[in-house]
């Protein structure tokens, strides 16, 4: 047998290559064992259906009802060194619309694309910040959740803000920037920023937070007037103070207790003459008292606002109707908005309602929700009855299912209030008939 030699031209750059390849591989492993990763998803898919005959315009093809079909996918991963402690957290939502066809109206950039004939909504940022450890304190940038007392003030909505934690032995301690809006250079009317600074404690067993919030002041006057001007609008809220904060504890073992609220004065953006946006003082509330017994649950609440006062549309009322629909993922039943006049005089909404729950099975739960809704305005009052529905049933442990119904009676003095998902509503007014809605839900974490 002849004995072969490999040449050197070919032998060499292999070598080089598998050296190159190696080395490679061990930076990669260093850097990997310095590093922690993170990563999962949601989904969810809801159909749902509404209907009112105040929702039907007269048209001849006009209907007074809608039904529709949605879904939401985000994508979410945190990458952390292991040795610092700095974090980089971010989520992207592939999709979130409600479905409307694999046709839209937009083309691509040319004519060339991998499926021309299925073309959907783009990809889009949910949220993307940096956390860094500063000695005992975090800071975090970029754009983040953000939620504060249970939903009550703000719920599942996105801000881009710096953001610092400070834990003490009393207290963490937080302070925060926001900038709200931006969106035209060199008219600074249209600037929407803040600086708020709060903390969490836990005295005595109970939870307590309290937040000040202010808004810079980049406008002063009446509201419409840049626009008549042809700059872009104000920013709604202008050099406004706010204050927010609950307390929830345990009333010695026989109930929970939780009472929160919000108040707001002193905004420099005039509309209407009518109080918006908070140029006088407006206030808001809520009392919540509940227990757990085995099975059962017992649930009530009292929400209040006066002269507009403000509620995040994401606090829960107990009825699905009413609020309930957090800023980032919109809730089909919602179609009534308890806290959303920015300060109008004499407009005072109450809402009384109480809860029943129940675990049918480990895996099945019902509640029933019943309650009542008040609305004065300088033209008169109106009270409606809401009630409300639900059933859920938990598949998996990362799978769920439920269903809400939800029925509000006639008011002639509330509006109604569309969302995302339902789209632009054909009138605001509902004083000549009850809202029904109803939907059926799919989340899928992982």
């Amino acid at each position: 047998m002849t004995a072969k030699t490999i040449k050197a031209p070919f032998f060499m750059p292999a070598l080089r290559a598998g050296v190159m390849l190696a080395m490679a591989g061990s930076v990669s492993t260093a850097m990997a064992a310095d590093l922690s990763f993170d990563w999962g998803a949601d989904y969810r898919a809801s159909a749902f259906y509404i209907q009112s005959d105040s929702l039907d315009s007269g048209g001849r093809y006009d209907s007074d009802n809608d039904n529709g079909l949605a879904h939401l996918i985000r994508v979410r991963g945190t990458v952390k060194d292991v040795e610092s402690g700095a974090s980089l957290h971010a989520s992207v939502e592939l999709a979130g619309d409600r479905w409307s066809g694999d046709y839209r109206h937009y083309d691509t950039t040319a004519p060339r694309s991998y499926n021309r004939g299925s073309r959907s909504d783009n990809v889009r940022l949910d949220q993307a910040y940096v956390q860094l450890p500063l000695g005992d304190a975090t800071a975090r940038i970029g754009r983040m959740a953000a939620n504060f007392n249970n939903c009550f003030l703000v719920c599942d909505d996105r801000r881009d803000r710096a953001l610092v934690m400070l834990p003490t032995d009393y207290a963490t301690l937080i302070s925060v920037y926001d900038r709200r809006a931006d969106t035209d250079s060199f008219f600074n009317q249209d600037n929407g920023d803040l600086l708020a600074f709060g903390g969490v404690a836990k005295p005595f067993g109970w939870t307590a937070e309290l937040i000040y919030i202010h808004w810079f002041n980049n406008f002063t006057g009446d509201f419409a007037d840049p626009a008549a001007e042809g700059a872009p609008d104000p920013f709604v809220l202008q050099d406004l103070d706010l204050f927010s904060g609950r307390l929830a504890g345990s009333l010695g073992g026989v109930a929970d207790l939780t009472v929160g609220g919000t108040w707001t004065a002193n905004g420099k953006a005039d509309l209407a003459d009518d109080g918006r946006f908070f140029i006088g003082q407006s206030w808001s509330g809520y009392l919540r008292v509940g227990k757990r017994y085995g099975d059962l649950s017992l649930d009530a609440q009292y929400v209040a606002t006066r002269d507009g006062g403000l509620i995040s549309p994401g606090f829960d009322t107990y009825a699905s109707i009413i609020n309930s629909n957090p800023d980032a993922t919109n809730s089909p039943n919602s179609l009534y908005r308890m806290g959303g006049a920015y300060g109008i005089r004499e407009l005072d909404e109450d809402l009384l309602i109480g809860r029943i729950g129940y675990q049918l099975t480990p895996k099945l739960d019902l509640a029933l929700a019943v309650g009542q809704l008040s609305v004065g305005t300088q033209a008169g009052d109106d009270d409606s009855m809401v009630y409300d529905l639900h059933a859920g049933y938990q598949v998996t442990d990362r799978v769920r299912l439920w269903s809400r119904l939800g029925w509000l009676q006639a008011n002639d003095q509330g509006s109604l209030t569309s969302n995302s998902l339902v789209g632009s509503l054909p009138g605001n007014s509902f004083a000549d008939d009850d809202l029904l809605t109803a939907s059926l839900n799919l989340s899928v974490e992982f």
